[in-house]
């Protein structure tokens, strides 16, 4: 009797527990990416990249940066500890990203910042040519 009263109270919460395939997850990154079409990624590398981790580098809290650097797209990514206010990340990665413009070419397009979210990253991609 005890077994089967078990049984039904797990049944009944089973049905009302929350689950979700992709949970709500914060991760503590800010990712600045820079355009500038038709750029060698050698030269990308010297003119915004070097630039962008010199600045970049001393925002508060920050305990790792990496960077990536192709023809004509400039990435650097600021990792946090678990923890850190995202927001709050974001804006001081901000203010310096902010100051490092004077220092970059006058030939990018606007720097974009934001927060790492890994439900953006698409689950699947078709390329489709003839």
């Amino acid at each position: 009797m005890i077994a089967l009263t078990v049984v039904i109270i797990g049944l009944f919460t089973l049905t009302r527990l929350a689950i979700d395939l992709l949970p709500e997850i914060i991760y503590p990154e800010v990712r600045v990416r820079i355009i500038d079409n038709g750029v060698p990624a050698s030269v990308l590398e010297d003119s915004v990249t070097r630039q962008l981790e010199e600045q970049l580098a001393i925002t508060e809290d920050l305990i790792g940066i990496q960077s990536h650097t192709e023809r004509g797209i400039a990435t650097v990514d600021l990792s946090f500890d678990y923890g850190k206010d995202i927001d709050i990340a974001l804006r001081d990665a901000s203010t310096r990203l902010d100051r490092a413009k004077r220092f970059l070419p006058d030939t990018i397009d606007p720097p974009t910042i934001y927060k790492l979210d890994p439900s953006q990253i698409p689950v699947m991609e078709f390329v489709i040519s003839y």
